[in-house]
């Protein structure tokens, strides 16, 4: 679930108990160095809905 866009980093904290900083550690450890690099940048550009916070409508 963690490599989905879709799935949120709350989503996760909420249903396995782990913090984004822990799921960050973990993805590193089980990805290639390379997926893992992919996987960040996603999250990181925008594309990813990875962040509850970025994805809520500003009105």
């Amino acid at each position: 679930m963690a490599w989905k866009d879709r799935t949120t980093f709350e989503t996760l904290e909420i249903q396995f108990e782990i913090s984004e900083s822990k799921m960050i550690k973990i993805m590193r450890k089980e990805l290639k160095e390379g997926s893992f690099k992919l996987w960040r940048k996603r999250v990181n550009s925008g594309v990813s809905k990875k962040h509850h916070k970025k994805n809520a409508v500003q009105k």
